[in-house]
């Protein structure tokens, strides 16, 4: 009994989880569907080689950070934001991935891929770390048809992890209660699953990735961005 009260309770939050998702494609204009979680940086450090020896099991790897969302019925559905742990990655770097989410949706749609790597970079740490950046723009596809930029939809249903230090605190539920106080949406939703429940989506997508990431050697940034971009064309956020 104790079970399927318990799968009951279960079923019950992927219901909202999947009818969020159908709003979200069908609707549009007024909804905005966010789901959002971090991978593992112990599979994203770089350099990772495919075959190990003695030689480069001894040399040390520089830690990313990849932040996922995905978006559902927007031209791009993925989106990756990378970082490096040489900056703490605690509540300031989820809501800062959310905005810059946020920003980049309001614009128009990139037609022309070489204006990923137009702007310049924060400092010249990341400068040396873009190094070989036009590799990427190969591996993504062009938009087949010009498309305008659009405002938000008026109500947003955000997905996040069950991480109590990043997702369940103060801090971020006032930065989402300012977003309806600046009237930047009307209505605000989040969510979480079960705990010990991963979500469908975006963990998906990071299983994928990590089996990737194993098949091959990533030996800079550029090369982590580009296994990402293959797989769903994932614009970068750097």
């Amino acid at each position: 009994m104790n079970l399927k009260r318990h799968n009951k309770h279960q079923e019950s939050y992927k219901v909202f989880y999947r009818n969020w998702k159908i709003e979200s494609i069908w609707l549009t204009e007024e909804f905005l569907y966010v789901i959002h979680d971090k991978m593992d940086h112990s599979k994203t450090a770089i350099p990772r080689f495919k075959v190990k020896n003695k030689m480069t099991t001894r040399l040390g790897q520089l830690p990313i950070t990849l932040m996922g969302m995905i978006v559902h019925g927007h031209e791009y559905e993925a989106y990756a934001q990378y970082s490096n742990e040489l900056w703490p990655n605690d509540l300031n770097f989820t809501i800062g991935s959310l905005l810059q989410l946020l920003r980049t949706l309001e614009k128009e749609p990139i037609c022309e891929l070489w204006k990923l790597f137009e702007e310049e970079f924060q400092n010249e740490f990341f400068s040396l770390l873009m190094q070989g950046k036009s590799w990427c723009v190969k591996a993504l596809k062009a938009l087949e048809q010009f498309v305008g930029a659009k405002p938000l939809p008026r109500k947003l249903l955000f997905q996040m992890d069950n991480c109590m230090k990043d997702n369940k605190n103060r801090y971020l539920l006032a930065f989402l209660s300012f977003l309806t106080t600046r009237d930047v949406f009307e209505e605000l939703q989040l969510g979480f699953l079960v705990v010990g429940h991963m979500h469908k989506d975006i963990d998906g997508c990071f299983g994928y990735l990590s089996k990737k990431l194993r098949e091959q050697s990533n030996y800079c940034l550029v090369d982590l961005m580009k296994t990402f971009m293959v797989f769903q064309e994932w614009p970068f956020i750097l």
